[in-house]
C-alpha cells in the first residue's frame, strides 16, 4: 500500500517526467497557456497542449535511466512494451505499468509527433524515483474486439511476474495505471474473470480520467 500511495503522489505530478523542481519560466509560460484554454477537453485542446509539453520534456535528462524497448508479448505489431529502470542496479524495486489512452483507436507508448517524449515520460518519471517503469501498447479497434485490451494487459502482467526480477523489479509489487481509454483496458483486466483468471494478482491499480 505504501508503494501504491507513492505511485499516486508521483503520477499526479508526472507531466514533466522528472524529479520535482522549482518552476522554470518555460514551465510557468506553459502552465499559463494551459490555464487560458479553460475548463474543457476535446481534440482541439490536445492539439494545443502537446506542443507546450514536448519542449519541456525534451529538457528532462534520461542519462540515469536504462531503457529496454519493444519487448514483444504477442504476435501483433502493437503487442510490445518498454521497460525503464534506474541505471543503478538494485533488486526488489516496485513496478509501475502505464497504459496509455487514445479512445481505443489510437495512442502509442511513444506518441507520434512528440519525438517519443509523451507517454514515455510517465515510466521515466517512476524510474527517476527508484522504481521500474513500464509502458505498454495494446491492440486497437477495429482490429480487436472486447476483451482484447484486457487480454493484452494480462499477458504483460504474466510476463512481468515471470521476468521483471531480471531488471531489478519485484514481481509481487506490480501496480498498473490506466489513463483514459487505458482505464478501460485496466478495468477489463480487473473485473472480467475470463481475462484475469489465469493472470497473477497485481498489488494495486489507479484510474486516471478513465
Amino acid at each position: 500500500m505504501k508503494a501504491l500511495l507513492l505511485a499516486a503522489a508521483l503520477v499526479s505530478g508526472a507531466a514533466l517526467g522528472a524529479p520535482a523542481f522549482a518552476m522554470s519560466q518555460d514551465t510557468a509560460n506553459a502552465e499559463a497557456q494551459v490555464r487560458a484554454i479553460g475548463h474543457r477537453w476535446d481534440g482541439e485542446v490536445l492539439q494545443k497542449t502537446q506542443p507546450l509539453f514536448v519542449p519541456l520534456l525534451g529538457k528532462v535528462g534520461r542519462g540515469d535511466v536504462a531503457s529496454t524497448k519493444d519487448l514483444a508479448y504477442g504476435s501483433d505489431p502493437k503487442q510490445k512494451f518498454d521497460i525503464y529502470a534506474p541505471v543503478k542496479a538494485v533488486k526488489g524495486r516496485p513496478v509501475v505499468v502505464y497504459v496509455h489512452g487514445g479512445g481505443l483507436r489510437g495512442g502509442d507508448k511513444d506518441e507520434q509527433g512528440t519525438q517519443g517524449l509523451i507517454n514515455s515520460n510517465v515510466p521515466v518519471y517512476f524510474a527517476h524515483h527508484g522504481m521500474i517503469g513500464v509502458s505498454m501498447n495494446y491492440r486497437l479497434v477495429p482490429g480487436v474486439q472486447y476483451p482484447g485490451g484486457g487480454d493484452d494487459l494480462a499477458s504483460v502482467v504474466k510476463w512481468l511476474h515471470a521476468n521483471i526480477a531480471q531488471y531489478g523489479g519485484n514481481p509481487n509489487q506490480i501496480f498498473v495505471i490506466g489513463h483514459s481509454a487505458g482505464g478501460t483496458v485496466l478495468g477489463t483486466y480487473l473485473y472480467d474473470g475470463k481475462v484475469n483468471g489465469n493472470a497473477p494478482q497485481i498489488a494495486g491499480a489507479m484510474f486516471l480520467s478513465a
